[in-house]
């Protein structure tokens, strides 16, 4: 929404307002974002893994990956989660690298960007409000 649209203009890459986004989720934890930086603009800045999707994938791992190697099931939350996320990327976009989703010259976020950051963020919303 606006804040999404607000932090663009601060001339962040996708990766970073997706996880400003969920701050609350991430209990406010700004470190994290920081592991967000690299995917921006398409995994540093070469037009590859829209950050959007990354960004995304990063939120979830944040919520719901393992530190304990065993833990099997969470594993499993955390794929299947990630799985959904992905499957809904690559369905509402049909590509998932920058070079497709923002063609020629890359010069900033397009209006589609804004718009599918305001979507994923719903998106995310809605996969880790289900429970599992």
């Amino acid at each position: 929404g606006a804040a999404t649209t607000g932090i663009y203009t601060l001339s962040l890459h996708a990766a970073l307002p997706i996880f400003f986004g969920f701050m609350s989720a991430l209990d406010g934890d700004k470190n994290l974002v920081k592991l967000a930086t690299p995917f921006g603009a398409g995994i540093g800045g070469r037009r590859d893994l829209c950050g959007i999707l990354t960004g995304g994938e990063l939120i979830i791992g944040s919520l719901y990956g393992r530190t304990d190697p065993e833990d099997a099931d969470q594993k499993k939350l955390a794929y299947e989660k990630s799985a959904a996320y992905y499957r809904w990327f690559k369905q509402e976009k049909k590509k998932i690298h920058c070079s497709e989703i923002v063609t020629g010259k890359f010069a900033g976020h397009t209006e589609d960007c804004v718009r599918l950051m305001d979507e994923a963020q719903a998106k995310l919303a809605e996969i880790i409000e289900e429970s599992s």
